[in-house]
């Protein structure tokens, strides 16, 4: 029994096959019941079908600039460094729609993960002078029971430290800030290394004001 090739199948299910008979013919092979090209088949519509969700696929625009963001803090800062933690979840990732995800609303909630620490904040835009208040809060899922208190937490732009407070017993710290493009949160991990996360998600153009207490 004759088989056709993989590119073939692929040409049929896109219906490239521009010879009738051909084209008959495979679809007769088909039915059939070959097993071999049954399961050639099967693996050229995952192929297809993943190679669609991938092109559908958009990557939200507040992770993409927090990448960026994390990777230009990475390649400038020297010794040992930050900790940069993942953005695994952006309120803004489903409250609006494809598109419309660059834009930031009057409340809005982050999470970072690093390893088992997650860094949970709450961002709410605030009249002037402020610009953005910011709330807090450090958990340790390996033991939620102990909270990460009496941690320092620094608001800095470039070298410069802006702002400093310490976590409460239950991990939580608040901060009032402008945003700017260059600045950052720092966590004290007492290990020598600090946790570092990219503030410039709040920046716009026009914001010129200073970070406040």
């Amino acid at each position: 029994m004759k088989h056709y090739a993989l590119h073939d199948w692929l040409d049929y299910l896109h219906e490239r096959i521009v010879e009738d008979r051909k084209r008959k013919a495979m679809k007769a092979h088909l039915k059939s019941g070959c097993a071999t090209c049954t399961e050639a088949v099967a693996f050229c519509r995952h192929v297809r079908d993943f190679v669609q969700r991938e092109i559908d696929y958009e990557v939200p625009q507040s992770a993409v600039r927090h990448a960026k963001r994390a990777f230009a803090i990475a390649q400038k800062r020297s010794g040992i460094g930050g900790l940069i933690p993942r953005l695994s979840f952006d309120s803004l990732w489903d409250a609006l729609p494809a598109g419309m995800r660059s834009s930031m609303g009057a409340e809005r909630t982050l999470q970072y993960q690093l390893n088992t620490i997650q860094v949970r904040l709450r961002a709410e835009n605030q009249a002037a002078p402020v610009g953005v208040r910011l709330d807090g809060q450090l958990v340790d899922e390996s033991d939620e029971a102990k909270p990460l208190n009496d941690l320092q937490v620094f608001l800095v732009r470039g070298d410069t430290k802006l702002f400093e407070t310490r976590t409460n017993q239950f991990g939580e710290f608040h901060l009032d800030f402008s945003p700017k493009p260059d600045i950052d949160l720092l966590v004290d991990t007492r290990t020598g290394r600090e946790i570092v996360i990219p503030l410039a998600e709040f920046c716009t153009e026009s914001d010129n004001r200073e970070p406040r207490e």
